[in-house]
């Protein structure tokens, strides 16, 4: 069994559970799904990382639409490690 198979089978269980990813694994949140996980922090983070980090340099394409709302929220791609 692979990377992306643990994580197919793990993630639905701890979602159920009210886990929350690690933001440096794999994961398939959208926005959607993190607004609510993160009720107290998660726009306080979206804007110190608007403000710190203007021009994206740690920007990716994996984390991105998680905070911003000109991206599209789609779900990360779970990929073979």
């Amino acid at each position: 069994m692979n990377s992306t198979e643990v994580f197919e089978r793990f993630e639905p269980l701890m979602k159920r559970l009210g886990g929350r990813p690690h933001w440096g694994k794999n994961y398939t949140i959208t926005r959607e799904e993190a607004m609510p996980m993160y009720p107290s922090t998660y726009k306080r983070f979206c804007d110190v990382r608007d403000a710190l980090d203007t021009n994206r340099v740690f920007a990716n394409s994996d984390a991105g639409p998680i905070c911003s709302l000109n991206e599209p929220s789609v779900s990360r791609k779970l990929r073979a490690r």
